[in-house]
């Protein structure tokens, strides 16, 4: 009955004080349970000496006392201690479980919690193989728990008989049989509970690693967009800027040309720049509208520009273009930015580009020949760098193709395969 009592009142405790566990192992409900149950400790620390005089003999009454007293204090220790490491706490409490088992108080109001308690606690903290060894140590202490919830029965009645007067063969088998059904069947429920808590613990950790990842994956995203979309327009800018500067002393009306090529390319970019972000405001509806996400119709207007900032670029179409999805038309696009401003910045004016398209497949090559570029290297210092052949190769990565890059028979090459499949 009171073995009954005690684990539907265990079972409602853990499932309103573990359960939080999957927010944070180490809860404000661990204290405030710990902290009762030395309330407990505390108060039943008292003991009875009449209790124990007629369960001991007087020679070993002091011993017992001392018993008592140091298995309270590892019970209150090891609560504690187990805050921080848990091992080692739950060792000490295995002992001054096994100290307390000489008192004559009902400790088993405070024994029997804990041990649930601490099952629970073992099988949510613990990865596999530390759990183990402590398995041990927990049954163990159960045992003890569940022995002495039984046995002081034994020393009660008119004829206060010795224990040894009362155990018959018949009494032993079931009293060692309750007390192994209970430890079995507590042991499995509570491990059961600890384990639930680990894995409802372990799949928060996951899922916010994942949030974790796919933050860093946006950022890297807009960090390769905000290169390609600063990069490209400030390069043509410079270009036109310096080609200006020279060519309006003599023809005024290319200097305007290139004004107005550096108004619209800086126009461009500022219209981009601002889609780019509108993905970062929490106002922004569903229904925002995608329609100037640049894609493989925008090549065309790539090689105006570069033309404008005085490169020759001889581009060729093979194949039939096909309706691509708007990622990849993304993607496409950023790649030819990219090549182009590469070889604006680092190569001769002489660019050739070609875009080949396959049934399965889109081949972009863009070559220039090796060189001094039109845009001198000191006035690019402020502008980002260092990605675009990084990011070429992510953006082919993420749809499942492949970048190359290298020097070639006096030339610069770039080659990205694309696959087209659905």
């Amino acid at each position: 009955m009171v073995c009954a009592l005690l684990t539907s009142t265990v079972m409602t405790v853990h499932k309103r004080w573990l359960i939080p566990f999957t927010e944070e192992l180490v809860t404000w409900r661990q204290y405030v349970f710990i902290a009762l149950m030395i309330v407990l400790i505390l108060i039943m620390g008292v003991g009875d000496s009449e209790a124990r005089e007629l369960i001991y003999p007087a020679s070993v009454a002091t011993l017992v006392v001392v018993m008592e007293v140091i298995g309270f204090a590892l019970l209150a220790l090891g609560l504690v201690v187990q805050l921080t490491r848990f091992e080692l706490g739950l060792g000490l409490v295995g002992l001054g479980l096994f100290c307390s088992s000489f008192a004559v108080f009902p400790i088993q109001f405070v024994a029997y919690p804990i041990v649930c308690y601490q099952t629970a606690v073992a099988a949510a903290r613990l990865n596999f193989r530390r759990r183990l060894w402590l398995t041990i140590i927990i049954v163990g202490s159960l045992y003890a728990s569940a022995y002495i919830l039984i046995v002081p029965e034994l020393f009660q009645g008119k004829s206060r008989l010795h224990w040894w007067q009362t155990l018959h063969l018949y009494n032993v088998i079931l009293i060692i049989g309750a007390v192994i059904v209970g430890v079995l069947v507590t042991i499995g429920f509570f491990w059961l509970v600890g384990s639930g808590i680990r894995r409802r613990y372990q799949r928060m950790q996951d899922l916010e690693a994942r949030a974790d990842y796919a933050v860093v994956q946006e950022r890297n995203r807009i960090a390769r967009e905000m290169h390609d979309i600063i990069a490209h327009s400030l390069t043509v800018m410079i270009a036109q800027a310096d080609g200006g500067k020279f060519a309006g002393k003599k023809n005024p009306d290319m200097a305007i040309t290139a004004l107005d090529t550096i108004g619209d390319v800086g126009r461009s970019a500022l219209a981009e720049m601002r889609q780019l972000l509108s993905v970062l405001r929490e106002t922004e509806t569903p229904e925002r509208s995608l329609a100037t996400t640049p894609g493989v119709a925008g090549i065309g207007d790539l090689i105006k520009e570069t033309r404008r900032a005085g490169a020759e670029v001889d581009y060729t179409v093979t194949g039939t273009p096909h309706v691509v999805r708007e990622s990849l038309g993304l993607s496409v696009f950023r790649i030819v930015q990219e090549c182009l401003t590469n070889a604006l910045k680092h190569g001769s004016a002489n660019i050739i580009m070609s875009l080949d398209w396959l049934s399965d497949r889109l081949i972009i090559v863009v070559k220039n020949d090796l060189g001094g570029g039109l845009v001198d290297p000191q006035q690019l210092a402020d502008v980002p760098g260092g990605r675009g052949l990084i990011g070429i190769a992510e953006r082919a990565k993420i749809h499942g193709g492949a970048a190359h890059w290298g020097p070639h028979a006096g030339q610069w090459v770039v080659e990205v395969t694309l696959p087209l499949g659905e």
